[in-house]
Parts: structure tokens; C-alpha cells; sequence
């Protein structure tokens, strides 16, 4: 297994040097969530080195406040080192680097109404009132090593062949602090690359390593309206993925052709 360290020489032309650092907005610090880890996890949101862009260790989060069609949003940005999930034998799923994500929506009030948390390819809404808090701070529930988010603890049945999320929240608990960013600042948010070495081949469900906040397809980090509109409803069971009916199909189809074939080759055996 490779360090995500490497990143240091892939985002060298960002340059090096202490950068300060920006005062996280108020809203931001106050409504930062309360992460709960799974007993068996291994890796935690790390803290991203300013000058070589490296995760440093735990424990913190960046937070991205966003303003969007008259409503605020409080977005809340971790990286780990590594995403240590597979599919069993074929191992598909691990990957260096994983840039997880929640985000909370402030009503009228000014207080946090609607949350959002990113799980896998798709993403699960709920309202406030229907999440479990510490005081202000919504209490997130890590899987083990898929990072994905949950708003309670247990096991999130996964369609196969995924492995099932286990987010028992009995282990590390924490509150990190928060680095506020911008699309400008620090300046490790400009790079454009993969955060880590890997890279998916042509087995179906191969992963590759994430880009950053900026430049995730769904265009999260800018359009956080739409990334909430398009969010499974609260406590939705964990919907598939195109490539994963295909698999099935196609797992059926041969299924099928061996028990024809096992047929014919009995048929045969009686006959003589």
C-alpha cells in the first residue's frame, strides 16, 4: 500500500512555503459535525500539509461556505489517506486518497435545517429534525474503510457485489477543527491532478484516485442546490450503480448456461 505523501512532488509547482491560513467563517465552526468512526477503522480525516500538500495526520475538516439562489450552505470537506474497501478476491474499490463530503443547509433562522452526506456515487438528504445532534453539531457515522457517510450507526445494505457499509460509530470519536477554503486558497486547491497514484484499469469497479473539492464531476463544491435536489431521501437504501446491473445480468446469463449445460451433459450420460 502506497503513502499518499506522494502528493508533495505531483503538486510541486503550486509552490512551497507556509501560507496563512483563512479565519474559518463563525457559521462554520459552530455547526461543524461530530465525526463517529466505525471500531475498525484505520484511517482518519487527516490534516493537509500547507507547504508540501500532504495529509499531515488527524484531525481536521475544511469547511466552504456557500451562498446559492438566496440560501446559505455550509460545506464540510475530508480527506483521508487512503480508501481501504474492496470487493473481496477481485479487490476492487481500494484507491489512495479519498476526499469525503458533507453539507449542511441554514434555514431562515440562520441554524441548520437539511443535511447531506456524500455515500459512494450518490448522496443521502435529510432534515435536521430526523438526524442526531450533539448540541449544534450534527453526529456523522464514518463506514470503515469507505469513509462514506451516514446520519446513524449499523450496516447499509450495499447492492451486490458491493461489500455492505459498516458504520458502527464505536470508535474514534471527534470534533476536528475547520480550515476555511476558497476556489482560490490554500493553494493546493488549485491543482487539478488525482489525489494519489491510482488508477482504474478495465475491471468494473475499479476506482481511481479523487480530485480535489473544486473538480468533482457533480460540481458539488459551486452548486450545492442541485447536489441536495439530486440526494436519495433519508434513510433510502443505497442504490445501485449502471456497470453493477450489467455485472448481474451477466452473472445471471451464465449462470443459466451452466445449468443447461449441466443438463445436457446428464442427458448424454443417460443415454449411453
Amino acid at each position: 500500500m502506497r503513502s499518499a505523501a506522494v502528493l508533495a512532488s505531483a503538486l510541486a509547482f503550486l509552490g512551497a512555503g507556509a501560507e496563512p491560513s483563512l479565519a474559518a467563517d463563525p457559521a462554520l465552526t459552530r455547526y461543524r459535525p461530530v465525526l463517529r468512526y466505525d471500531r475498525d477503522e484505520r484511517w482518519f480525516a487527516s490534516a493537509i500539509d500547507p507547504s508540501t500538500r500532504s495529509p499531515v495526520g488527524p484531525e481536521r475538516v475544511y469547511g466552504h461556505r456557500v451562498s446559492e439562489a438566496g440560501r446559505v450552505w455550509l460545506q464540510y470537506w475530508l480527506f483521508f489517506r487512503y480508501n481501504g474497501q474492496d470487493r473481496g478476491v477481485v479487490r476492487t474499490g481500494r484507491h489512495e486518497g479519498d476526499w469525503e463530503f458533507a453539507q449542511l443547509r441554514l434555514g431562515p433562522g440562520g441554524e441548520p435545517d437539511r443535511v447531506d452526506l456524500a455515500q459512494h456515487s450518490w448522496a443521502e438528504g435529510c432534515g435536521l429534525a430526523r438526524s442526531r445532534r450533539r448540541g449544534q453539531a450534527p453526529l456523522i457515522y464514518v463506514a470503515n474503510g469507505s469513509h462514506a457517510l451516514y446520519t446513524r450507526p449499523g450496516v447499509a445494505d450495499r447492492p451486490w457485489p458491493d461489500p455492505d457499509d459498516e458504520a458502527d460509530g464505536k470508535g474514534r470519536v471527534a470534533r476536528p477543527a475547520v480550515t476555511e477554503v476558497t476556489a482560490e486558497r490554500p493553494r493546493w486547491m488549485a491543482y487539478r491532478g488525482l489525489w494519489g497514484r491510482t488508477r482504474a484499469g478495465l475491471v468494473p469497479g475499479e476506482a481511481s484516485s479523487p480530485p480535489g473539492p473544486r473538480f468533482q464531476e457533480d460540481g458539488r463544491f459551486g452548486r450545492p442546490g442541485a447536489y441536495s435536489a439530486q440526494a436519495e431521501a433519508c434513510g433510502s437504501t443505497p442504490p445501485g450503480a449502471a456497470w453493477q446491473a450489467v455485472l448481474a445480468v451477466a452473472a445471471g446469463i451464465l449462470l443459466l448456461a451452466a445449468v443447461l449445460l449441466g443438463a445436457r451433459r446428464r442427458r448424454r450420460r443417460h443415454a449411453t
